[in-house]
């Protein structure tokens, strides 16, 4: 793709240190829970992918965002059209069930007690993503070094001590302009959010997680405000 990654865009090797902005990756994580949300929702044959991460979100030349490796994904179908998304059982699955799936860091915890995948697990794989756009960290930095996952260590500042990751993500996402005071406003709004939309995402127990759905309409309005603030407001 002519845009690599956004695991390239995230940490870049070389290059300018500009990277995807705040805007970008909104838009972004749009296009992937909106592509997730399809294929849970609305595809004949459901599919849950088992692995986002950054490496897997392929940019084309607008920054468009497009899913890849599928490799590991899991082909679904519902056994019970009366029962909710979030309800793993009500899906029937492979001969590969039981097996763990997916990239340290990202993989949701009851994956790694031989459930099996489930459109929750890619929930929390994107609150993760989330998670990390707004921290700067690798979930594996914060494996190895500090605690056992990213939304531990994301909690350990919640809610009254995120000064610093907010301010952080805001030096980070406009780097080369001068931030203007409406405009770091708006920014702080969308992070808060974005925040709280991740560590919702990665609960422990994934029937308190949002469907993909639910996660592609809170990032939809996300979008809508950094591009006409006035016109919606942060509930």
């Amino acid at each position: 793709m002519p845009n690599g990654s956004l695991e390239n865009q995230l940490y870049p090797s070389h290059g300018p240190k500009c990277g995807l902005d705040l805007v970008q990756l909104v838009r972004i994580c749009s296009d992937v829970a909106e592509g997730m949300a399809y294929l849970h929702h609305y595809s004949p044959i459901k599919v849950v992918h088992c692995d986002i991460k950054p490496s897997n979100i392929l940019l084309d030349d607008d920054m468009t965002a497009l899913v890849a490796d599928f490799g590991i994904s899991r082909l679904v179908k519902v056994a019970d059209e009366n029962v909710s998304v979030n309800d793993s059982a009500a899906y029937s699955f492979g001969s590969t069930d039981g097996l763990v799936c997916g990239s340290v860091g990202y993989i949701a915890p009851e994956y790694g007690m031989g459930k099996p995948a489930s459109p929750q697990g890619d929930v929390y794989s994107l609150g993760v993503l989330l998670l990390e756009i707004v921290a700067g960290r690798r979930p594996m930095d914060i494996l190895f070094e500090e605690g056992p996952s990213l939304h531990e260590w994301v909690k350990r500042y919640y809610p009254n001590r995120l000064e610093t990751i907010v301010e952080g993500a805001i030096e980070r996402r406009a780097p080369c302009a001068t931030i203007q005071h409406d405009s770091r406003k708006i920014w702080r709004d969308v992070i808060l959010e974005l925040i709280e939309l991740g560590l919702i995402c990665t609960q422990y127990n994934p029937a308190t997680r949002p469907t993909m759905l639910d996660v592609a309409y809170e990032i939809s309005r996300l979008k809508q405000y950094l591009y006409s603030p006035s016109n919606l407001l942060i509930e």
